[in-house]
């Protein structure tokens, strides 16, 4: 968060004027914007921390304000509605996108990509991190507006091999799938994921499936 701070302040969109960084800082008062991570209920979030009284520094009282400009990942629904519940509980107004126009996105438009291909002015995109009607329509903005030579949409499995030309090599499709209530087998990707709500200890459920996966596919 402070390097997100630092960067705004450095292109003009906040002034440095008044902000305090660090939590240590006995000056800090009661009239103060306090700007907490974990947004989504994280459980080591410092929201989380502050609503559950367990923060060293700050304490919920009755006249705050908790304002959440974040809106909840989907499947995340029900552990915010325990945090919102705790804050109201506790006496604290609460301010959700949903009842006012406050939602900051946390992807970027299509004006604040074209800057960075821009800036960067790559031979070869590759875009990750979304759903297929996502990527593709990343993809085709990319070559629609020339921001970069090659543009080629990846799914889980696939691979970019990287020598004197840079290629997509695609994993081999499988008919297998898995019958499991909570799996879904992508059959181009060949890998099982879980579906579930956001979990927070992934490297332990990332394993455990993985176990579980190797079995189905033997």
């Amino acid at each position: 968060m402070l390097k997100y701070i630092e960067t705004a302040v450095e292109i003009g969109i906040l002034d440095d004027f008044g902000i305090v960084k660090d939590a240590e800082d006995k000056s800090i008062k009661r009239q103060k914007v306090v700007l907490l991570s974990g947004s989504q209920g994280e459980f080591r979030g410092t929201v989380r921390r502050v609503v559950s009284r367990q923060d060293k520094k700050f304490k919920l009282k009755e006249d705050d304000k908790f304002i959440f400009s974040s809106k909840a990942i989907p499947g995340n629904e029900k552990k915010l509605a325990m945090l919102y519940n705790d804050i109201i509980e506790q006496g604290a107004q609460l301010i959700t996108a949903n009842e006012k126009h406050i939602h900051v996105s946390g992807h970027p438009g299509r004006e604040d990509l074209k800057v960075v291909y821009e800036n960067f002015k790559p031979t070869h995109s590759f875009p990750i991190h979304g759903e297929s009607l996502f990527l593709k329509a990343h993809v085709d903005f990319v070559l629609n507006e020339k921001l970069s030579e090659n543009s080629e949409m990846m799914l889980n499995g696939d691979s970019i091999n990287i020598a004197k030309e840079i290629k997509l090599k695609e994993n081999p499709r499988s008919n297998r799938t898995c019958n499991l209530p909570w799996c879904r087998y992508y059959t181009r990707a060949r890998t099982c994921v879980r579906k579930t709500k956001v979990s927070d200890s992934r490297k332990y459920s990332r394993k455990l499936l993985q176990r579980i996966c190797s079995k189905i596919q033997t």
